[in-house]
């Protein structure tokens, strides 16, 4: 009776470890076991190599999902650095409170933070000019999550 009870009870925490590994990992999920964090990162590849020069700057920018990115204010912008590095370039952006958000690439031609910038690309829809569906970034977000954008330099393909 105590063996059968012992394997029963075996049985029923090997059921449940796997019923909490089969929930909490999987695709298009993060590691839920880590905590929720106030950034994300990730990888900007230049499509081409036309970098712009002069008064601005590139830089990863978070938009409401209330507006398309061509024609809004970012709520927050953080400048990349692509001096004496190569392609692609890593991004971190801060964020904290609870936001849905699209993820872009743009050229800043000031640190105004009214100004609507030249979106280069934009998380789920990369370069392809018209496309509106862009993939949604919840804050907080998991800690580590990476997003990878494909985005021109050269700032006269800018997305409309």
């Amino acid at each position: 009776m105590k063996n059968l009870f012992i394997r029963i009870l075996s049985s029923y925490f090997v059921s449940i470890s796997i019923l909490v590994a089969t929930q909490f990992t999987g695709c298009d999920y993060p590691n839920t076991f880590q905590p929720k964090g106030d950034y994300i990162s990730g990888w900007a590849t230049f499509a081409d190599s036309n970098y712009a020069s002069g008064p601005g700057y590139y830089a990863v920018a978070l938009y409401t999902c209330e507006k398309s990115p061509m024609s809004n204010v970012p709520i927050k912008t953080d400048s990349l650095n692509i001096s004496g590095h190569s392609n692609p370039f890593y991004f971190r952006i801060d964020l904290t409170g609870d936001y849905s958000c699209y993820l872009a690439i743009v050229w800043k031609h000031s640190t105004s933070e009214h100004e609507i910038p030249v979106v280069l690309g934009v998380c789920g829809c990369d370069t392809l000019r018209n496309c509106s569906e862009y993939k949604v970034i919840a804050f907080p977000n998991y800690t580590g999550a990476n997003y990878n954008i494909i985005c021109w330099a050269d700032t006269t393909k800018k997305l409309n």
